[in-house]
């Protein structure tokens, strides 16, 4: 290798090239390194800062979480409770009118059994009374025999 003027110049240069970068380019790089280092740091603390926050709102969600379930749960349970007080009164006032239905019917039944005794009654005075006019009449013209009484009653069958 020569050591020529141009590799001198081109030496000298780059020492004079050096020089400048390290006098005015390299602080103002080293400006802005540094500010992004802080910005990054910053930036860093702010991060952990809002991680503690985020832990202290997720304990408080969950704290809060578990009181609004605490309170949808009583709110369930007096529902459940009232459904029930609900169902047990309509079961009373069903059996209420239950018993009303079955004294009405039975009411009904007692009125109808009344009326078919009243015409049981009237029947068979009916019956009765054709009977004796047939035998005062049959022991008036002195007929009267067991097959006249069975003619009689198989008569008045008929006449109905």
């Amino acid at each position: 290798m020569e050591i020529n003027v141009t590799f001198i110049i081109q030496i000298i240069l780059f020492f004079i090239y050096m020089y400048l970068v390290f006098k005015y380019i390299w602080p103002y790089l080293n400006k802005v390194i540094e500010k992004r280092k802080k910005d990054i740091s910053i930036s860093f603390i702010k991060i952990q800062e809002n991680k503690e926050k985020i832990l202290v709102l997720e304990k408080e969600i969950k704290s809060k979480k578990k009181y609004s379930d605490k309170i949808v749960l009583n709110i369930i349970n007096k529902a459940k409770i009232k459904a029930k007080k609900i169902i047990d009164e309509s079961k009373d006032l069903a059996k209420i009118e239950y018993k009303k239905i079955i004294l009405n019917a039975k009411n009904e039944v007692l009125i109808e059994k009344k009326i078919m005794y009243k015409l049981f009654y009237n029947e068979i005075d009916k019956t009765i009374y054709f009977i004796l006019i047939k035998l005062t009449n049959n022991i008036l013209n002195k007929k009267l025999d067991n097959e006249y009484i069975k003619k009689l009653i198989k008569n008045y069958r008929f006449l109905k």
